[in-house]
């Protein structure tokens, strides 16, 4: 199983220790490299896809080279095509800044891959926001940039799981055996 682990950058601690509960080991785990929610998801296995939008993004390419995928290094027709699909789900994406473009680009990439392929896609977006968003209609601007990839799952028919919402915590430890 491919899951993308996600989520704000102000998370609270015991869904951080939540988190590192979790048994990912036999599963992908795709994140971003950002603070918060994708840096308790990078703790759960060594089977990982961090992407991140420029190659010094919080050093991660130094530490972690071998998992980790900086759009720096795609090819420009990749970056470019990650872009217009980011631009499908966020309106506005063309007139923010360059670095607020590539965060957006790169949560296509934790959704479908490092070849923005269907069948690479995940199979499962796990996440936390402070607004519980875990549709494509339930997103506010309190859902942050976790929205894009949560609007992308809705087109490709991934499945959210949002840790502040108790339903979805339950589904979580029922899909986990966590009881």
């Amino acid at each position: 199983m491919i899951i993308t682990g996600i989520g704000s950058r102000n998370v609270p601690d015991e869904i951080v220790e939540f988190i590192w509960d979790l048994p990912l080991g036999d599963h992908i785990v795709r994140s971003g490299g950002a603070q918060g929610c994708d840096e308790a998801f990078e703790q759960t296995t060594s089977n990982l896809e961090i992407f991140v939008p420029w190659n010094s993004f919080r050093d991660k390419k130094k530490s972690l080279l071998e998992r980790v995928v900086s759009l720096d290094d795609m090819p420009t027709s990749t970056r470019e095509i990650a872009f217009d699909i980011a631009c499908s789900v966020h309106s506005k994406l063309k007139i923010l800044s360059r670095g607020a473009q590539l965060l957006h680009t790169r949560n296509v990439f934790q959704i479908l891959g490092r070849n923005l392929s269907e069948t690479e896609k995940s199979d499962l977006v796990i996440c936390w926001t402070p607004d519980g968003a875990n549709t494509l209609a339930s997103c506010t601007r309190h859902t942050g940039g976790t929205a894009t990839a949560i609007k992308l799952a809705a087109i490709f028919d991934i499945p959210v799981l949002n840790l502040y919402n108790d339903k979805d915590m339950e589904i979580v430890l029922d899909l986990f055996n966590l009881w």
